[in-house]
């Protein structure tokens, strides 16, 4: 069995074609919009809440049995079908295209994995096991899911906050490196994780030396 490389993927207004309309589909629909992506559904029929997503404007519908032009400029493509000939085609198509393609459950008709994933905020960690057990990534998952709670969201968000301010006002690299040394070994997430922001965002003012603005605060945390 083939080991993956981990990679992450900026699909943001990518399109990514989707074959099948039912519950797989549905998921896949829904996390690719989370990351920016133009969706693209191709099915002679579609689950309701894919159409609840189409009449919002979040996916676009071809109401039409697959064929191998439905996936030209497409980015990432998906099968998720229940009939196995379809799917194989949909591979065949993609892979004549060098378009990468997953075929769900079909390890032998993918050219990447989708991997369980841990998000907070900004922080994402993914876990694979080359298709081994998905039940394994998936215990794993509920492990990282008590290791690393929602303060982690609140925490990348000032770390990046004050890369940014460190960034643009202390010109020297290794004056830099330092303090982002020592901002990541400091008691910072120990405070946010206590609910103390106030004392969190002086200590990293403190560290930085500089003055980190956090208007238009985001973060937070999904799963």
């Amino acid at each position: 069995m083939n080991r993956y490389y981990p990679l992450f993927l900026d699909i943001q207004d990518k399109t990514c074609v989707i074959v099948g309309g039912g519950a797989v589909a549905l998921r896949k629909a829904k996390t690719l919009k989370e990351y920016g992506a133009k969706v693209v559904v191709v099915s002679p029929e579609v689950s309701e809440a894919i159409n609840d997503m189409v009449n919002a404007g979040d996916v676009k519908w071809i109401k039409k049995n697959f064929t191998p032009p439905h996936l030209d400029g497409a980015e990432l493509v998906f099968a998720c079908t229940s009939h196995e000939t379809v799917n194989e085609e949909v591979y065949t198509a993609a892979t004549e295209r060098n378009i990468q393609v997953n075929v769900v459950d079909n390890l032998e008709l993918c050219s990447f994995m989708v991997p369980s994933v841990v998000n907070r905020g900004d922080l994402s960690i993914a876990i694979s096991t080359s298709g081994k057990s998905p039940a394994v990534a998936k215990h794993v998952r509920k492990l990282l899911h008590k290791t690393f709670g929602d303060e982690w969201a609140a925490y990348l968000d000032i770390m990046g906050r004050a890369r940014k301010a460190v960034l643009e006002n202390i010109p020297a690299q290794k004056k830099r490196s330092e303090i982002f040394t020592r901002l990541a070994g400091s008691d910072l997430l120990k405070l946010i994780a206590d609910g103390d922001m106030t004392n969190a965002l002086d200590m990293a003012e403190k560290i930085a030396g500089v003055k980190i603005n956090m208007e238009n605060q985001t973060g937070g945390a999904t799963t």
